[in-house]
């Protein structure tokens, strides 16, 4: 048993794509203990899934952890902000997979070596939020936001919000 008074390192699983990460210079929106982490917190690694495991493919220093309000759930969420990030070997090892998206823990407890990384200055933030489609199937058939339509075609174009524009004809 790890001790987690020691844990300086927040490891989430996503679906969001490391261009999306780095031009919002977060992660967002988790559900944590806001109270006991955020002043523990120095590393962010996001994880993706391969099979059932996951692997580390970013990991940053985190400047602050802000919460970021949902409409669409009650619960307080947070956006992990970062400054310098580090992209680890394609061949860092897999750890176990869980059902939690949001583990705490030491840098080698998801199998990242920091003194192997080399941090680079986080890129101009182009993007509020990364946050990647997480909507349930009947949100389909309320549509979207004219700002959540924007934001999504912001990171699939890999442009800023602001240089979207939208018109509605009627």
């Amino acid at each position: 048993m790890e001790d987690e008074s020691t844990f300086n390192t927040i490891a989430v699983s996503t679906a969001d794509s490391k261009e999306a990460i780095l031009a919002a210079n977060n992660s967002a929106a988790w559900t944590l203990n806001f109270e006991k982490w955020h002043s523990k917190l120095r590393y962010l690694v996001c994880l993706q899934k391969e099979g059932r495991q996951r692997r580390a493919f970013l990991v940053c220093k985190i400047s602050a952890v802000r919460l970021r309000p949902d409409p669409r759930d009650p619960r307080p969420r947070y956006i992990i902000e970062f400054d310098e990030y580090a992209e680890p070997p394609a061949d860092t090892p897999l750890i176990a997979g869980s059902q939690y998206p949001v583990r705490f823990g030491r840098p080698e407890t998801f199998k990242v070596k920091l003194g192997e990384l080399s941090f680079q200055k986080a890129p101009r933030k182009t993007l509020d939020y990364s946050y990647s489609a997480r909507a349930p199937a009947a949100r389909e058939e309320a549509g979207i936001t004219i700002s959540e339509a924007k934001r999504l075609l912001a990171i699939g174009l890999g442009v800023r919000e602001d240089q979207i524009e939208i018109t509605i004809r009627t």
